[in-house]
């Protein structure tokens, strides 16, 4: 299997998550620690990565072609995994390419990622057919993977994760996890509705923090086209934490997230999980939880990110 080539083992570490404001509220907390499953393909990117680089390696693709910014998890991991597996990678980079690139990008560069830097009106078109259609005759042989990974296969690989996790812990009342292109919170729903076996009386719900501003009508709309079947499972998109916009971490959350690492031992990444557990700790502050609520929080990983902020 390519997994046990790539990643040493994808049992996922759960632990209590103790917070001083969950306890006072009378909240369970648990999370998925998928930051620990390896050291740079980690996180939720492995799991939708992983039937992706499946795919491509049974069509003797000639390597994979993705796209993604400065600071991209989602390239990172593809560079990373292109390097293990003798695939050659390119990204296509939103914004020029500095002569000092970012830590991020130099990473992907010294695992042979061949970037290409286009305007931010030619990335506009990332998943316009007709432009995927030009990429792919420019790079015949290349296997195009999506911005973020999220197509039906990265749902698969988290649906999986999901099923395994709920199996472990069946009181889980709420899921919870950071979305950026909606892969993640696709396959969380769609992995309650396949863990319940379709059932009509599904009690877990799926809550997903947006990274992003303004974008919540959009990842409704992709998030629905990428369930393989309309979900009874319920799931909401919260806007409320996304700091100014994606990327954008101000001095409160860095103390926020300091704090944190200090009460829990547990690292968290500016652009993803850290505005998570700020909104998830908001919330339960308000009373939009309720005593007994067992939840599980999906550490994405993405640690790398922390390099351009910290």
């Amino acid at each position: 299997m390519l997994s046990s080539e790539l990643i040493a083992n994808e049992n996922v570490v759960v632990e209590p998550l103790r917070h001083p404001v969950f306890q006072q509220a009378g909240v369970d907390v648990f999370i998925a620690r998928l930051d620990l499953i390896d050291s740079i393909v980690s996180g939720n990117k492995w799991f939708k990565l992983k039937h992706n680089i499946d795919t491509a390696i049974a069509v003797s693709a000639k390597g994979l072609l993705t796209f993604g910014g400065a600071y991209s998890n989602h390239l990172h991991a593809v560079a990373a995994a292109g390097k293990r597996l003798g695939l050659a990678t390119i990204g296509i980079l939103r914004g020029e390419l500095h002569e000092t690139p970012t830590p991020t990008l130099s990473d992907c560069l010294a695992w042979g990622m061949q970037l290409r830097s286009v305007s931010r009106a030619e990335y506009k078109l990332r998943n316009d057919a007709a432009y995927q259609q030009q990429l792919r005759a420019e790079y015949p042989g290349y296997y195009l993977i999506p911005e973020g990974g999220s197509n039906a296969l990265a749902v698969r690989g988290v649906c999986e994760l999901v099923v395994s996790l709920l199996a472990r812990h069946d009181k889980i009342s709420v899921l919870v996890c950071p979305v950026g292109s909606g892969g993640t919170l696709a396959g969380c729903i769609e992995g309650v509705r396949v863990h319940a076996g379709d059932r009509l009386d599904m009690t877990c719900q799926v809550l997903g923090y947006a990274a992003l501003k303004g974008a919540k009508e959009g990842l409704q709309l992709s998030i629905s086209q990428l369930l393989s079947i309309p979900s009874r499972a319920g799931w909401a998109i919260c806007e409320d934490y996304h700091f100014g916009g994606f990327g954008k971490c101000p001095p409160d959350l860095l103390s926020f997230m300091a704090q944190f690492e200090e009460d829990t031992q547990i690292p968290l990444d500016p652009v993803y999980t850290a505005k998570m557990i700020y909104g998830l700790v908001d919330q339960v502050r308000q009373g939009k939880f309720s005593s007994g609520d067992c939840l599980m929080v999906l550490h994405t990983g993405g640690l790398q990110g922390r390099r351009g902020y910290l």
